[in-house]
């Protein structure tokens, strides 16, 4: 257009410059079309991209809440495996315990039984003892009994009454009566201990004291249980041990001739009633055994009314 300006061709001018705005038009709507479809195409990959990310950040957040979800699961079934473990441990640990005090249970068992058994052996054995022990005591009864005077003897000469209670079946006191040589002699005799010691000693007491009135004749209260001492001590001297058993006694002899009654005592009173008036006869104080400090025992008269 400029080149046919100057040429003069003004007509040829105004028709390129047409053309050129034609073209520049074209050209400009070109660029326009390019930039609203380029304008276009951002927009629609901006709307793709934003439905791109909106999808995106859908699916990241399921997958988020699927992760959770799996983590929340996981940490679940750990808790749960755990629990188990613990709950089976325990369960495991308990029966271990419950094994254990089973087996010591049986084992204090079969001890409690072994010594029940025993137990029940050695009551078996005691009981046979025992009834061993019964029956000698028994029949040291019969033997002590046979020591003691008959009651019928006695009251062939005497109204009487007596009260004997032993505190075991055998004792160590004992009475005694004798009808002989014309005379009466009755006594209460206290030996030391009881049971079996005090019935062993009774029987030689009451041995002593037979053998003083018959084998040495004696009549005198005094004399009797003087001998009677010398006799005691002197079974008993056999011992190497000094051997203190022996007897409190109290002997009364009747001379059926001259209805005469002496008394002696030794550590044993005598107790008269007359006239309802009760009345106490002192007894020397010594025993029938050995003693250090030992005297002739004394001999008192009680008036016959």
């Amino acid at each position: 257009s400029d080149l046919c300006k100057r040429q003069k061709k003004f007509e040829k001018a105004y028709d390129y410059l047409l053309l050129s705005y034609n073209y520049r038009d074209s050209a400009y709507a070109n660029e326009k079309s390019i930039e609203i479809t380029q304008k276009q195409m951002q927009y629609e990959f901006d709307k793709k991209t934003a439905s791109d990310s909106i999808v995106h950040a859908e699916k990241e957040k399921l997958a988020n809440a699927k992760i959770e979800v799996n983590d929340a699961k996981l940490k679940q079934e750990k808790i749960v495996r755990y629990v188990l473990i613990f709950g089976i441990t325990g369960v495991l640990l308990f029966l271990l315990f419950i094994y254990r005090q089973f087996k010591r249970t049986k084992k204090q068992n079969k001890v409690i039984e072994e010594q029940k058994c025993e137990v029940e052996k050695q009551k078996i054995l005691v009981e046979e003892k025992q009834k061993e022990i019964i029956d000698s005591i028994n029949y040291a009864k019969r033997l002590q009994n046979a020591i003691l005077p008959n009651p019928k003897s006695i009251s062939k000469h005497l109204n009487h009454f007596i009260v004997y209670k032993p505190k075991d079946i055998i004792a160590g006191d004992f009475y005694f009566y004798e009808d002989y040589n014309n005379h009466l002699f009755i006594a209460a005799c206290d030996c030391t201990g009881h049971g079996i010691p005090g019935a062993m000693v009774s029987v030689v007491c009451s041995n002593a004291l037979s053998k003083a009135i018959k084998e040495f004749q004696l009549t005198d209260p005094a004399k009797i249980l003087s001998k009677t001492r010398e006799l005691v001590i002197e079974n008993f001297k056999a011992s190497d041990e000094t051997i203190m058993d022996g007897m409190d006694a109290s002997i009364i002899v009747y001379n059926k001739t001259t209805k005469k009654i002496t008394w002696s005592g030794a550590n044993n009173p005598v107790y008269i009633i007359k006239n309802n008036v009760l009345e106490e006869l002192k007894p020397d104080k010594q025993p029938i055994a050995f003693y250090d400090y030992s005297k002739d025992f004394t001999t008192i008269q009680i008036e016959n009314t």
